[in-house]
């Protein structure tokens, strides 16, 4: 998949397609991009909602296909991903970058309301969560040195 100004040919790291329309998807990578005619063509969206005439980095939350937003989470400088849970509805893990301070994996169980540290991990920082779709009770959580863990999804 490639958008038109090329910024997918990396691979898509979020989307998600509207249970309404099947014709209507949207792809989170360094933005919000929106197509409505099954991805013939796309719109840039506003994926990073601006507080003061600033972006700012976190956690957000739309319900009505990018127009507003709701911050569900800021717990350091950069957010990486959000990975939400197929077996535990309301399960969302978060992920921060390098160098982020304290935890670099986070998990709410209330939809983003609250959140907790996934501590004693042996590495600081997390890129991405996959669910074993064999155990749920799994998860694979990838760094951005490379490394793979298994664990529990708690």
């Amino acid at each position: 998949m490639t958008a038109a100004n090329g910024q997918f040919d990396q691979g898509v790291p979020s989307s998600a397609i509207d249970q309404n329309d099947p014709d209507r998807l949207m792809v989170v990578d360094t933005g919000l991009y929106v197509t409505s005619n099954g991805g013939k063509d796309w719109q840039c969206g506003h994926a990073h909602p601006a507080e003061n005439g600033k972006e700012q980095s976190g956690l957000y939350h739309s319900s009505d296909g990018g127009e507003h937003w709701t911050l569900l989470a800021r717990k350091g400088p950069e957010h990486f991903g959000a990975f939400l849970s197929p077996t535990h509805p309301g399960w969302i893990y978060m992920t921060l970058t390098e160098d982020a301070p304290g935890a670099g994996l986070w998990l709410s169980r209330d939809y983003g309301a609250t959140w907790k540290p996934m501590s004693g991990l042996p590495f600081a920082n997390a890129q991405r969560i996959t669910f074993d779709s064999a155990n749920p009770d799994q998860i694979y959580v990838t760094t951005f040195g490379g490394s793979v863990w298994r664990g529990s999804d708690e």
